[in-house]
């Protein structure tokens, strides 16, 4: 099932999460695929093994809490992925190839793939044959992770900022 949730968080919690990802001492890489934006992976497994960001208890703690008050308890345990992705302005709006999170995931097991928007923009998550959903603040998109989607940049601000989670349900 696909879930839009406006004002997912309340205003601190939210404000707090943007914060630290805006600010300058916030680290910023380049993604290991060649694309040009840039991203910060909170959490990453791969071959059983688990890497997290410094970042994770500021930045997660309190999107998991929320989560719980949808009926969703997420445990660190469950997060198969938890990674920030920034995409600069372009002048008209591109849009990206289809992807599916579902890299280096046991699909027997029942995953899901929330995509929180830290900012307000004119780019959008197309799901594939279905629903255009528009990057609006605070807003989360919770789709199964073998959902096909496909994101685009944006032209009327200076970046598009979406923190993405994939956990086990």
């Amino acid at each position: 099932m696909i879930q839009v949730i406006n004002n997912f968080l309340n205003n601190d919690k939210f404000h707090s999460i943007y914060n630290i990802i805006t600010s300058s001492n916030f680290p910023w890489y380049f993604p290991e695929n060649g694309k040009t934006n840039f991203t910060h992976d909170i959490v990453k497994k791969s071959q059983d093994k688990v890497k997290t960001s410094f970042w994770v208890t500021p930045i997660l703690s309190p999107l998991l809490q929320e989560f719980q008050n949808i009926n969703k308890k997420i445990s660190d345990m469950q997060l198969t992925k938890a990674k920030i992705d920034l995409t600069y302005r372009t002048n008209e709006i591109v849009e990206n190839e289809p992807s599916v999170d579902v890299s280096k995931i046991d699909l027997n097991e029942p995953t899901e793939t929330a995509i929180l928007y830290l900012n307000t923009n004119d780019g959008y998550t197309q799901i594939v044959g279905s629903n255009k959903i528009e990057s609006v603040q605070n807003r989360i998109l919770i789709l199964p992770t073998n959902t096909s989607y496909f994101e685009t940049t944006t032209t009327d601000n200076d970046f598009r900022l979406v923190l993405k989670l994939v956990y086990k349900v």
